[in-house]
């Protein structure tokens, strides 16, 4: 495996619009792109295209139901990743901790 596949899978979450369309996932589970669109203020067209560069690299994956497609978080991999960095983050980041308060996240 070549050794920029670090900086390829992580450039995908690089950006806010695909960070914030991860965490809408994490939160609900299952969305649509209407669904994710009106939980983001976003344009479909924004949202889908940063829906098909996670799907990529298999960060999504998509279901169809009816008309719709729904989108979920990968279960075998990307859910455990995001739990294991809540984890890294709690115990090691403390000045991430401590800007996620000052700006009331928690």
């Amino acid at each position: 495996m070549p050794e920029n596949h670090y900086h390829r899978f992580f450039e995908l979450f690089a950006t806010p619009l695909r960070i914030e369309i991860i965490k809408q996932l994490k939160l609900k589970g299952s969305m649509n792109v209407t669904q994710i669109c009106h939980a983001l203020g976003e344009e479909q067209s924004k949202v889908s295209h940063n829906l098909k560069r996670l799907l990529l690299c298999n960060i999504v994956r998509v279901n169809q139901m009816g008309n719709f497609r729904y989108y979920e978080l990968n279960k075998d991999t990307i859910l455990p990743l995001l739990q294991l960095i809540d984890r890294h983050v709690q115990t090691w980041c403390k000045e991430c901790q401590l800007e996620r308060r000052k700006k009331g996240y928690g």
